[in-house]
């Protein structure tokens, strides 16, 4: 048996259990129809456009057989009360059973005359029978513009007697919401095998399609960034190679000449080239947002003001400041805290990209009772959610573009290193805590993004810090690298102070340089690279504990760096690797300063 058979029998296998479940559903409509109208005639409930391509409608005539009445119904007697009641139920029970409800179309030479639905139209749509009575053509007035013709399309084709499958589209619900519905249509013919009537099922299938959009859309920024995390690392590899031997061709030449002009022009594309390294490595880390993702009993406010600790040299250098007004209480959201702190730097990030004159960041926490919106998985559909609200002064969000801002890859900056990620992976981190993400916009008045997450009711005990704390000076200007450092050295239960450009670590050196145990420095911290902080700290303490951090190799960090007792870990860091170097320098210098 091949391939091609199998298929084949399971798209007829699925095809028939449609055709037996619109067949059992019309079976018990009609058959609790009729015994409602003691075994009379069902008023039609409408005549409509139908599921036809055009033509006149007309009624049907006085002697047509109402549609679902057995032949000889109106010589029957009338169904006994036990019957009625057996029908009822089974009707009731179908409805229970289904998000789903029934409609039949009468045919007469070829084309539609009248149809009706059952009551549970009103659950799917919002609309009841009396509804479709009085407004024929509600049935396709109500389908998504877009998916009009595709339903047009599959019932004609049922007209024309073809076998055409089941169709899943959009409508539009009349409370306003788009809902996804799956039709199926079962034809019935009479002896001579013209078509008498047509039975359908429209069935909501909302929840199923927005779970598959949820997980694609899921996987799709796992997919990036893998990809990101393996071309930065392949780059990165490339990029090494590059530096080193230009730095070679530099220091074998005559400088101001041609040659070491051009090494030095090499050198300078490579400096750049690493900075999208950096960005890459940081998509990576914002992209891991698997379903294995701890969550924990997260400190909002705390978190707030790690992450404006982290960005504000950053923000400062582009005339944005930033301004925090801190709650009455320390707010617990059930969240994941490293992810959170992503987030937030991608939205204060984002904000300032939106303020290319200046401008300032607002950040406030709240918590409030609401209903989780459509699209948003998780039970109970209400409860409480600390609100974490980012608003900016910058130029706003033009309406044409508030429902694309999501889209992944989507970005309006002209620079090549902005991917438009930033806020597809903040929806989906918040998203995947069982929250979501609002924003609110007018052009020129800036833009207003608000985090709802889950609260949480109890503090999750973290980790005992081990003995033998450290106070580490972390200079980096890249502040995704600077929060996972941060995150991994805090959880160690070592205290670390930021800085994110060169004099601003020199002057935190200067005033608290004999409570500082280790510096991090990063090689091409700004302005002008890491060299003049490695030099004023090794010019105080030549065996001062200092950590050299770079995406270049440790040649090249050889090459622009004094010699000295400086050790030397290769980006992207890994946390281990991290804690065991930290761990090292201790023990060379004997420890953390006696007073700690």
């Amino acid at each position: 048996m091949g391939v091609e058979d199998v298929t084949d029998r399971t798209v007829a296998a699925r095809a028939e259990r449609s055709r037996r479940k619109v067949d059992l559903a019309a079976e018990v409509w009609h058959s609790a129809r009729c015994g409602a109208a003691g075994g009379g005639s069902p008023k039609p409930a409408g005549t409509a456009e139908g599921l036809a391509v055009g033509g006149k409608q007309t009624k049907p005539g006085a002697g047509d057989r109402p549609l679902g009445e057995p032949r000889g119904a109106a010589e029957a007697p009338r169904q006994s009360d036990e019957s009625l009641r057996v029908g009822e139920q089974r009707y009731r029970a179908l409805l229970d059973a289904l998000p789903a409800y029934v409609y039949s179309v009468r045919i007469e030479n070829g084309r539609p005359v009248s149809t009706e639905h059952s009551l549970g139209s009103t659950a799917v749509t919002g609309y009841g029978p009396e509804d479709y009575s009085r407004d024929p053509n509600l049935w396709i007035n109500m389908v998504h513009p877009e998916d009009r013709a595709l339903v047009r399309e599959f019932a004609a084709r049922h007209l024309e007697g073809q076998n055409a499958g089941p169709i899943e589209h959009r409508i539009i619900h009349r409370d306003g919401r788009v809902r996804w519905v799956r039709s199926v249509i079962v034809p019935h013919y009479d002896a001579a095998g013209r078509m008498q009537r047509y039975d359908g099922l429209i069935e909501d299938v909302t929840a199923r399609k927005q779970a598959e959009m949820a997980l694609r859309e899921t996987e799709r920024i796992k997919a990036i960034g893998s990809l990101a995390g393996g071309v930065a690392q392949d780059f990165n590899a490339v990029l090494n190679a590059i530096a080193g031997n230009a730095t070679s061709i530099a220091d074998n030449t005559l400088p101001q000449s041609a040659a070491h002009e051009a090494a030095q022009h090499i050198l300078e594309a490579a400096m750049h080239a690493g900075d999208v390294t950096k960005r890459l490595m940081g998509l990576a880390r914002l992209c891991e947002t698997g379903a294995d993702t701890e969550l924990e009993a997260v400190p909002v406010a705390e978190v707030v003001r790690n992450t404006i600790r982290l960005t504000e040299s950053a923000l400062a250098a582009r005339r944005v400041s930033i301004q925090f007004r801190h709650p009455a209480a320390e707010f617990l959201a059930l969240a994941n805290a490293a992810q959170l702190l992503d987030a937030l730097t991608s939205l204060f990030l984002n904000a300032a990209d939106a303020m290319s004159d200046g401008g300032t960041i607002y950040v406030d926490v709240s918590q409030r009772r609401t209903t989780l919106p459509p699209g948003v998985d998780r039970t109970p559909r209400r409860g409480v959610f600390v609100v974490i609200r980012v608003r900016d002064t910058g130029h706003g969000i033009p309406p044409e573009l508030m429902k694309r801002i999501f889209e992944p890859f989507f970005t309006t900056r002209q620079s090549r290193t902005a991917f438009g990620l930033g806020l597809t992976v903040v929806k989906n981190l918040v998203k995947g805590w069982g929250g979501w993400v609002s924003v609110r916009s007018r052009p020129g008045r800036g833009a207003s993004f608000r985090l709802l997450i889950p609260k949480a009711d109890q503090p999750v005990p973290g980790p005992t810090p081990p003995p033998g704390r450290c106070t580490v000076l972390l200079a980096d200007d890249d502040a995704g690298d600077a929060a996972m450092m941060r995150r991994v050295l805090e959880g160690a239960g070592h205290t670390v102070m930021t800085a994110a450009g060169t004099e601003e670590a020199v002057a935190q050196h200067a005033r608290q340089g004999d409570k500082i145990d280790v510096t991090i420095v990063d090689l091409l911290l700004p302005p002008g690279g890491g060299k003049p902080l490695v030099e004023a700290i090794l010019n105080r303490d030549a065996q001062a504990a200092v950590i050299v951090i770079s995406g270049f190799s440790r040649e090249y960090a050889r090459l622009h760096l004094p010699r000295g007792a400086w050790v030397f870990l290769q980006k992207p860091i890994e946390a281990d690797k991290l804690l065991r170097t930290l761990a090292s320098l201790r023990e060379r210098r004997g420890g953390p300063h006696p007073d700690r």
